[in-house]
């Protein structure tokens, strides 16, 4: 191939992840990485590191992101995986329960019970095991029954044995992380390369049980009231990719809706992640996790084009840190030692709000909700087959009919446009958008001189999107930092936009002819 042909393939390719394309056809790791890496440029910041080095600590991303609560080291040692047994937390450091195959326990209650059932986290003899995931049978003697959220209250435990608990967590090698990423195409017969399972099992149980403890035991420490619905980690995409027709990726560990815990599930259905290696992220940038939780927010904001951001956090040589990607860049907070000083409160905060707070802490709009699997139908105030609602800034609603068009791009205007219907019934195309402030009223003003021309569209309404009583924008997040602290020199502050335009016309694609 000629250097010429070379630079337009690049081109093409690079268009279909940053502009308005839809991707035509396979990206392989290297490709995808290629092109993150151009969209990211100068779009970073990386708090402890470079310029990123001077931001102070009570100014981190994480800060914003994770709620703050009153808990102390004194109420992490009391973290137990069951109701006698050991602790999460001990001798400094968090640790895993590795159990033995033929322990018994008796089956709990459902999820939600009072707070007089206790926690057992011990697993059970001759039932089925309810992770999804493929691998437990190769894994039997670790994760045979290993505790789900179906049997996640388990009332009193009998052990047979008592359990080995000796084990502190382990860092994966940064090549567990990022393995088997090469695009397969649906239908083929090749066997993705199953990675050794190390701690993704154990995580999973170690945040379940955080989780449980604080939902019935600490709630008093969280300053919010506990979310209605309830989320649970997994890690059964840790050794099989989520579904994804150009892009085969593993979490480690990922948030999922419990509603649709036994349906299949997409990257529309993250929730958020968690990255796991033993590589330092501060020391070594461009590391597997950093491209992989690239990677995988990329996916969830392709697939969930209506959140105001993607949060995902990663552990890097027991280093936490948050990701925080939105639609002008990436901010990766300062890291927190997991083990020492008020690290575990930190990470215990963190799963509290990702697992128990309202959604908007993970990046939903209030002023709009896509309905998954579970709840497709259930509205009954929305119009029939509806496949989600939007609110304007004077509360009317309108049911989402179809997403007509998204975006693929990551750092850019992130544009999707709605069908949608008021409670008249009247169809209207809403344009949903994140524009740069010289342009904030550039379409609607041209919209407003173009009034009246047969077959243009006619502008019904417009409006910022307001977000805790302000017009939502990306620079509220950024507020903190100073062009002194900051490395994305490229940043663009974007402003959330809705455009109600009529008619509803169908897209080209859908055209049989010119």
């Amino acid at each position: 191939m000629s250097s010429r042909q070379s630079d337009i393939d690049k081109f093409l390719l690079y268009a279909t992840i940053s502009s308005v394309g839809v991707p035509s056809g396979p990206r392989t790791l290297d490709t995808t990485q290629a092109l993150l890496r151009q969209e990211l440029k100068n779009r970073l910041i990386h708090e402890g590191v470079g310029r990123g080095a001077r931001i102070p600590l009570e100014n981190s991303i994480f800060c914003n992101l994770v709620i703050k609560t009153t808990l102390q080291l004194s109420e992490i040692k009391t973290i137990q995986y069951d109701k006698t047994g050991p602790s999460a937390y001990s001798g400094e450091k968090w640790k895993f329960h590795h159990r033995r195959k033929g322990i018994k326990c008796t089956r709990g209650t459902k999820y939600g019970q009072d707070d007089s059932t206790e926690d057992s986290g011990t697993e059970h003899e001759d039932t089925e095991d309810d992770d999804t995931d493929g691998e437990d049978a190769e894994d039997d003697d670790m994760d045979n029954g290993d505790t789900d959220i179906d049997n996640a209250e388990i009332e009193g435990a009998v052990l047979g044995v008592e359990p080995s608990f000796d084990s502190v967590i382990h860092g994966q090698s940064e090549t567990e992380t990022w393995s088997s990423q090469e695009y397969q195409p649906s239908g083929s017969k090749k066997r993705h390369r199953q990675v050794p399972v190390t701690t993704e099992k154990e995580f999973q149980r170690l945040f379940y049980t955080i989780q449980y403890h604080l939902h019935h035991k600490l709630k008093h420490h969280l300053p919010f009231n506990i979310s209605a619905g309830s989320r649970y980690w997994s890690a059964e995409f840790s050794t099989s990719p989520i579904p994804d027709e150009y892009n085969c990726q593993k979490p480690d560990i990922a948030l999922f809706d419990f509603a649709i815990k036994n349906m299949g599930k997409t990257w529309a259905d993250v929730l958020s992640f968690m990255e796991h290696t033993s590589s330092d992220l501060a020391k070594k940038r461009d590391i597997p996790v950093f491209w992989g939780s690239m990677t995988k927010a990329y996916l969830m904001l392709r697939e969930q084009p209506w959140r105001r951001f993607v949060v995902e956090f990663s552990i890097c040589a027991n280093q936490l840190h948050a990701h925080y990607f939105d639609r002008s860049g990436l901010i990766i907070s300062h890291p927190f030692h997991i083990h020492q000083n008020m690290g575990p409160v930190r990470l215990t905060e963190m799963l509290s709000t990702l697992t128990l707070s309202d959604t908007h802490h993970l990046g939903f709009d209030p002023t709009i909700h896509m309905c998954n699997t579970a709840c497709t139908g259930t509205h009954s105030n929305l119009a029939p087959e509806a496949k989600g609602w939007v609110k304007d800034n004077h509360d009317k609603m309108y049911s989402i009919m179809e997403v007509l068009w998204k975006s693929h791009g990551l750092i850019c205007r992130g544009t999707v446009c709605y069908c949608v219907v008021d409670e008249a019934g009247n169809k209207y195309t809403l344009k949903d958008c994140w524009v740069t402030e010289e342009k904030r009223m550039h379409e609607t003003t041209i919209l407003q001189m173009v009034k009246g021309i047969p077959n243009v569209v006619e502008l019904v309404d417009h409006w910022d999107v307001y977000y805790k009583g302000e017009p939502d924008c990306t620079a509220c997040i950024r507020s903190q930092y100073n062009m002194g602290h900051r490395d994305d020199l490229m940043f663009r502050n974007r402003f959330h936009r809705r455009i109600l335009l009529s008619p509803c016309g169908e897209p080209l694609s859908k055209f049989s002819s010119r």
